[in-house]
């Protein structure tokens, strides 16, 4: 299981969030032109329109959970996915 941080999950980090500034290690994960693409054929697939949630959304993998601000938001992008990610409100 990975936990993944969307915008307001690296804020806990840099405000010392115990919930967040506890993990272990953080893998930092590269994006580029086709993970872009696939972010706004989920955007438009989702009827959203945040493109880094569409890019968290992307890099969850089953069993992973989804450390957010945006709980509704991510929800909604990972349901079109149709996979089983666990999305934890911070």
């Amino acid at each position: 299981m990975n936990i993944v941080l969307d915008t307001g999950g690296l804020i806990g980090i840099e405000r010392d969030d115990q919930r967040i500034a506890a993990l272990s290690m953080i893998d930092v994960r590269v994006t580029g032109l086709p993970e872009a693409k696939a972010a706004g054929e989920l955007l438009a697939a989702s009827s959203t329109r945040d493109a880094v949630d569409a890019l968290v959304a992307l890099v969850a993998v089953p069993g992973d959970q989804v450390l957010t601000s945006d709980p509704e938001d991510l929800r909604t992008l990972v349901g079109a996915r149709t996979i089983p990610v666990t999305v934890v409100s911070i």
